[in-house]
């Protein structure tokens, strides 16, 4: 068992990804996002009102979304720890999530995406609410939306997003206390967070483990990664880069340390992102982080704004859920899966040792 689970990542266990839905097949969209100094400008007065006020700025945040065309809503929330956080040591956690609707011009709105951004207490992700902000702004300005968008920021990280999702779907799973949502959109097809550290980055480290194991669909991930090579960004995963030669025995073992690492985490069942929580409400769903560990590489704002823009308009062409690809799959590498069929076998001889 053991030496078939370490054989998952060598040829031909492998398989190369590949688009199984129709809809989102081709990338021939022309991305037109150019907002990369608006971004800028707007992360600098974020990061500005956060430090003035000591908390996030809902005032200017509700103020900024409806000066590019946002149906503009806020809500409170607030969370009695078990125990004590490890940074503050506080029991009692509140805090407040600010959202835009950009309403579909050329539907009813019974379906929509989400793009969101934590702010948690010591770290303010302002890049990523600048570049939201830009791209809220761009994609108010287009006509071909079929979906509705909703603009997230949420306060004190996961339990902001928990907080949303829960007032969202109308259920109370953790015990948090919040308001209900005065604003809401469609049934939720997919989402995706985001978390930048820099205004320029180096490569963009894609997550995809949720709660208890649970990963998305692989069709997701798979239009994310076809936008960064469209784009000519680097794309990591575990934040380690892909093996270029499977050909070679290193291009294997390194998929094997990325395949080993993906299990690891899984295995601990913490969400390893906000997306995590999105995928308890069957909302497909990843996070994006930019990182800054390869300095050989350089991308600004714009590159990483055209790769979402790109992926929010093939979401926006789904007719359903995604549901034709993998929900059930290992990862050595962005551009190679292991399916069900071959790692389950492996797992039950280990646990057939186990129980003899």
């Amino acid at each position: 068992g053991v030496a078939w689970f370490l054989a998952l990542a060598f040829p031909p266990l492998t398989q190369r990804t590949y688009m199984s839905e129709n809809a989102m097949g081709s990338t021939m969209v022309e991305e037109q996002f150019a907002g990369g100094d608006r971004a800028r400008g707007l992360a600098r007065d974020f990061a500005a009102h956060r430090r003035k006020s000591g908390a996030l700025p809902v005032a200017w945040l509700e103020r900024t979304m409806r000066s590019v065309g946002l149906e503009v809503y806020t809500q409170s929330f607030s969370r009695r720890l078990p125990f004590p956080d490890e940074t503050h040591e506080r029991y009692m956690v509140s805090g407040t999530n600010v959202y835009g609707i950009l309403r579909a011009p050329r539907a009813a709105s019974t379906e929509s995406l989400v793009l969101t951004v934590p702010c948690g207490p010591d770290s303010t992700n302002s890049q990523a609410v600048g570049l939201l902000l830009a791209l809220a702004a761009h994609f108010r300005g287009q006509i071909y939306w079929a979906k509705d968008i909703i603009f997230l920021v949420t306060e004190q990280d996961l339990l902001g997003t928990e907080a949303w999702l829960e007032a969202y779907h109308d259920v109370n799973v953790t015990g948090m206390q919040s308001s209900p949502l005065q604003g809401r959109a469609g049934a939720i097809q997919a989402a995706v967070a985001l978390e930048l550290s820099s205004d320029v980055v180096t490569s963009l480290d894609v997550a995809v483990e949720g709660l208890n194991g649970q990963l998305p669909n692989l069709d997701l991930l798979n239009l994310f990664q076809t936008f960064c090579q469209k784009g000519g960004l680097l794309c990591t995963l575990q934040g380690k880069l892909q093996p270029q030669d499977w050909t070679s025995v290193d291009g294997p073992l390194q998929g094997l340390q990325t395949l080993l690492l993906m299990v690891l985490q899984q295995a601990s069942g913490r969400p390893h992102g906000p997306h995590g929580l999105f995928l308890r409400y069957r909302v497909e769903a990843l996070t994006i982080r930019g990182i800054n560990s390869f300095r050989q590489y350089k991308y600004d704002l714009v590159a990483v704004g055209k790769a979402l823009e790109g992926v929010f308009r093939k979401l926006n062409h789904l007719l359903e859920r995604l549901h034709q690809s993998f929900f059930f799959y290992l990862l050595p590498a962005l551009s190679r899966f292991v399916s069900i069929g071959l790692y389950m076998p492996a797992a039950g001889f280990l646990l057939l040792v186990l129980g003899l």
